[in-house]
């Protein structure tokens, strides 16, 4: 059997399609050799290859180049790679085969290395060094169940869109521009009133936010208001993965399951919107917030589809962080807060958005983030003109987290604004727990 078996090595060397590795696994699946490793297969008939040739003066090496070849296997939700020759590198396997590595994640890999010699015709030994690496990848089924999602929405946006008749807005010399603020409402964040002080989940979250949205609508009853501003974002969910962490991968603690959590969003927002629209024409601005980056950017894409045929909401989901405004002379900026430093906001709204800023004479920033209320007042070098960056406080209660580091005692609230085109904020409206 041996002999036969050293024959059929010689005989597919001889063929020179294949490498050393490949001879190796070839005849330990005909001859049945199940105890046989493919490394162990690989040195038999490189043994035997060297040692049929040792008189020839030949290369000890196959007579033919090592091929940049990749073996892919997939079984279910797992990949196996590997490769023989000249892929030195993992990020050389996977650039190789093509694999997308939004879906795939390695688990783990290993890489051999040896040298194989050749004697040249004038009897000079050279070496070359070969590798073999092996990978193994399992499904990412966080990216996975997002690409899913976001084809799911696209979809439904298609298809069930609803189709919305435009309303006669009454209108008025002296009229306003109201805008709602609600940022940080955590849709998804759990706290437990034994260990936190309170409860709160995604349904009180959810039904927090619409009542404070129809609390707002009665109080502005009376005034003529001709547009609405609508911040949407600001950390509106909690989380901004499968993984229960935030952007930033900080693990924090969930009531629900990150699809539910996110579907919730998105009704919620869609029935506030529909509230605001009966006033007035709506427009809302999708804020990324440091916990749901990503999945804020997906929310204002099923958001911006649903409302597509509606054209008394305008969705503006551009992937900025920072989203301006104007209105008559008053110039606002939207931002979550968590990425700039407030000292800068005033020079970064001259900066990007030149002709706003000289076209308007009240300008504010107003943020999130902090969970708490405050007012800074800024002015230029001439002090004529002023720029106030309010912290928009939070209804958001606290969790075992804050508690922990004694971040308790801030007033749980939202805030509405009311904007005349030429004489600025005219009207403050607070609604508190």
């Amino acid at each position: 059997m041996i002999l036969n078996i050293k024959e059929r090595v010689i005989g597919l060397f001889n063929e020179g399609t294949l490498s050393k590795a490949d001879i190796g696994r070839t005849i330990k699946e005909e001859y049945k050799l199940h105890d046989w490793s493919d490394e162990r297969a690989r040195i038999f008939a490189r043994r035997i290859i060297a040692k049929h040739h040792k008189n020839d003066n030949m290369k000890i090496t196959d007579n033919t180049k090592p091929k940049d070849k990749v073996n892919y296997a997939q079984k279910g939700d797992n990949v196996e790679l590997e490769s023989n020759g000249r892929i030195f590198t993992l990020e050389q396997l996977l650039e190789k085969s093509k694999v997308d590595t939004k879906i795939w994640e390695v688990e783990r890999h290993v890489i051999n290395k040896w040298e194989v010699g050749s004697k040249t015709p004038d009897g000079k030994i050279i070496t070359e060094e070969l590798y073999q690496i092996k990978a193994w990848l399992k499904k990412n089924k966080v990216a996975f169940d997002y690409e899913e999602l976001k084809k799911q929405l696209i979809e439904d946006s298609k298809n069930y869109a609803p189709k919305y008749e435009p309303i006669k807005y009454s209108k008025s010399k002296d009229s306003y521009l109201l805008e709602v603020s609600i940022p940080d409402i955590h849709i998804g964040k759990l706290a437990w009133d034994e260990e936190s002080g309170e409860n709160y989940d995604c349904k009180i979250s959810s039904s927090l936010f619409i009542q404070t949205v129809e609390e707002f609508i009665k109080r502005v009853q009376g005034y003529n208001i001709s547009q609405i501003i609508f911040p949407i974002g600001n950390d509106i969910l909690h989380t901004d993965n499968g993984n229960d962490t935030t952007t930033s991968g900080t693990a924090v603690t969930t009531d629900t399951r990150y699809h539910k959590m996110f579907r919730i969003a998105r009704q919620m927002c869609v029935e506030a919107i529909e509230k605001l629209m009966v006033i007035a024409p709506v427009v809302v601005k999708i804020v990324p917030g440091n916990h749901d980056r990503e999945r804020c950017f997906y929310l204002g894409e099923a958001l911006e589809g649903w409302f597509s045929n509606c054209k008394d909401v305008f969705i503006d989901n551009s992937p900025k962080l920072r989203k301006y405004h104007q209105y008559g002379q008053n110039m606002l900026l939207f931002t979550h807060g968590s990425e700039e430093k407030i000292a800068d906001l005033p020079l970064l709204m001259a900066t990007e958005e030149k002709e706003m800023w000289a076209n308007t004479k009240y300008r504010e920033v107003h943020i999130g983030h902090l969970h708490t209320k405050q007012s800074i007042q800024f002015k230029d070098i001439s002090e004529h003109k002023g720029v106030r960056i309010r912290v928009i406080p939070s209804l958001c209660a606290a969790d075992d987290w804050h508690v922990q580091h004694g971040y308790v005692g801030s007033i749980r609230s939202a805030e509405a604004y009311l904007w005349s085109k030429e004489r600025g904020c005219e009207c403050e409206l607070n609604y508190n727990l």
